[in-house]
């Protein structure tokens, strides 16, 4: 009996489980953990420091201390937060 046409199309569109991601792929893990820490400290210290940086200037600018230094620092930490995680996420051993 002939194979229906839908199921042909099947057949023939189906691929192979691609990796979703790309890893990181390195010889040595004490290197990758290494890489991984030095790459870390940009994602953590840039969105709070210039969250806080940002709000002390919103602050001194319409006189409202300490109200945009403590919102903008509380967005500087989750957005730390959630670029640590995407990076850890990444890399695979």
């Amino acid at each position: 009996m002939p194979q229906s046409p839908v199921s042909a199309v099947k057949k023939t569109t189906e691929t192979p489980d691609a990796p979703q991601h790309k890893s990181v792929k390195v010889a040595n893990p004490a290197l990758l953990l290494t890489i991984t820490a030095l790459d870390t400290t940009w994602r953590t210290f840039v969105p709070v420091i210039g969250g806080v940086a940002l709000g002390v200037w919103f602050d001194n600018m319409w006189a409202t201390k300490p109200v945009f230094t403590i919102i903008l620092l509380a967005i500087g930490v989750a957005i730390a937060a959630y670029l640590v995680y995407r990076q850890f996420k990444a890399v695979q051993l």
